[in-house]
């Protein structure tokens, strides 16, 4: 009995995460007109459109190495066609609503519980990939920071007067990270 509510709650929250994401999007998208956007995407350049599908694509592919890694860490790998899909679904709910642990999470229980993962497995897959995913985020700032430093503008109060220092903090945490993860 326990079980069956416990699964009737996981469609219900499911249900209410789509529901969430389909509010946002109309939300996002009442002030565009449908005939306007595609006037527009007609008036791409073929290759800027193919480039960005594909890079697209290429990220999405790129973030399903997260899951895979920390599946890896935590000694339950799974397929990697059942890795890729919880992966996707996931980064597509909460790249385009934000906060990871609110919208992506719940998708990898709901998925990953069903394959088998215990809660905490799930919690370490979670926690695996934001660590990942933000060490990835200092690393480039970091190297961006170090190639390019930008002048802090002096309305700022800072000790700082480049962001050189800024570079150099994220590019140790991100060593940091790495260090204590293998």
């Amino acid at each position: 009995m326990k079980k069956k509510l416990l699964h009737i709650i996981g469609i219900i929250f499911s249900l209410s995460l789509l529901i969430a994401a389909l509010w946002v999007i109309h939300y996002e998208l009442k002030e565009y007109d449908i005939h306007d956007i595609f006037y527009r995407l007609k008036r791409l350049q073929s290759l800027s459109l193919f480039l960005a599908v594909m890079l697209t694509v290429l990220s999405y592919s790129l973030m399903t190495v997260y899951d895979t890694l920390a599946l890896r860490y935590i000694h339950h790998p799974l397929k990697y066609g059942r890795t890729a899909i919880a992966s996707f679904i996931s980064y597509s709910i909460s790249n385009n609503m934000g906060l990871l642990i609110l919208s992506g999470a719940p998708v990898r229980y709901r998925l990953y519980s069903a394959w088998g993962l215990t809660a905490v497995e799930i919690a370490n897959v979670v926690v695996f990939c934001s660590l990942s995913l933000w060490a990835g985020f200092f690393t480039l700032g970091g190297s961006v920071f170090l190639i390019e430093p930008l002048i802090i503008p002096s309305t700022v109060s800072s000790r700082f007067t480049s962001v050189r220092a800024i570079g150099i903090i994220f590019l140790l945490l991100s060593a940091g990270y790495i260090m204590l993860s293998v």
